[in-house]
């Protein structure tokens, strides 16, 4: 296990910052190590501040495995308390210094049972799953961040799109309106401006510059080239000879749009198909109309064979086409 003394430097950062507002977004790309801080600094709330419990929302997945695979690694967490539930099962009541751990869409189980109303403090993982202020998570959210007494939420992109419009719900959560106000619209028509018929909103001059001065105070912001060392980068271009009929078929295919490959003809409706059969030719097979696929030739495959063998270390190989999962086995 891991004493709390292995925690980077930027990490110990993450953990202040959460001690210090009542409303935290931490925007720190992955591989940095979010959830350790966030895990250390509420278990020191709950044991020097007198917190109760902590409800923590996230992806299914990673409410089964990353949270408490974090608790069990760290001797400082050790003794932490908790309980995973979604949809199902008794609530149990745990001790005031625990854990629950749910995933969002059990927001309306979690209403109906009003596990919230025992918590102290909520924290949202991948907090761009309540970005829409369209949904039933977020009207939930809306109407019970007002019970926590801290509100911490973790992304590594607060807004997947680009779009602004999409921080306005996270930041709700975070202050109840105190910066944006609690209409959607209402901010929209403030730092947006529409077209004629109102389909195409952008971003009034200086309204980003104006919107991220005012969520300032809320973000810490971290990005993994600023802290994770990693060797450089060296691309080693192998390149490959296709049979010669292969090469021949390859040629008539991008020229006239169209091959017969045994007793299949195989055509590609406009250039954007065309691009993706070519790659097919290229990986080793094709797929025809009815998803099946014939298998052309195996030579990047010989190739990956030859790295494979000349390598004595793990290797990470990608892969485009569902076809080449299969050759890989």
């Amino acid at each position: 296990m891991l004493d709390i003394s292995s925690f980077h430097a930027y990490q110990r950062t993450i953990a202040n910052f959460i001690l210090k507002h009542n409303g935290s977004f931490v925007i720190a790309e992955m591989g940095l190590g979010k959830t350790a801080p966030t895990l250390s600094e509420i278990r020191y709330l709950q044991k020097e501040k007198g917190y109760g419990p902590a409800l923590i929302l996230a992806p299914l997945r990673v409410v089964y495995n990353s949270w408490p695979d974090e608790i069990n690694k760290w001797v400082h967490l050790k003794d932490t308390t908790y309980h995973i539930t979604h949809d199902k099962g008794k609530i149990p009541v745990l001790p005031k210094r625990s854990f629950y751990f749910s995933n969002y869409e059990s927001l309306p189980y979690i209403i109906d049972k009003k596990l919230y109303k025992g918590c102290d403090i909520l924290v949202l993982d991948e907090s761009t799953l309540a970005k829409s202020h369209k949904t039933k998570r977020y009207r939930i959210l809306k109407k019970i961040t007002k019970h926590f007494k801290k509100r911490i939420l973790l992304t590594g992109t607060p807004s997947p799109s680009g779009q602004l419009t999409e921080l306005f719900t996270q930041v709700f959560i975070l202050d109840h309106g105190k910066r944006f106000g609690s209409s959607f619209w209402a901010f929209q028509r403030k730092y947006y401006e529409s077209d004629f018929m109102g389909y195409s909103w952008t971003l009034k001059p200086g309204a980003r510059k104006t919107i991220e001065q005012k969520i300032k105070d809320l973000c810490i912001v971290l990005k993994a080239k600023d802290y994770l060392k990693l060797p450089p980068v060296i691309f080693n271009t192998v390149v490959i000879d296709l049979p010669e009929k292969i090469r021949t078929q390859y040629i008539e295919l991008e020229k006239e749009f169209i091959i017969k490959i045994q007793d299949n003809v195989i055509t590609a409706a406009n250039a954007a198909v065309l691009s993706s059969k070519l790659r097919q030719v290229t990986a080793g097979a094709i797929y025809h109309k009815d998803k099946s696929y014939t298998i052309l030739h195996q030579k990047k495959i010989e190739a990956l064979n030859e790295i494979i063998e000349g390598s004595d270390s793990n290797i990470l190989c990608a892969f485009q086409f569902k076809f080449e999962r299969s050759l890989l086995s």
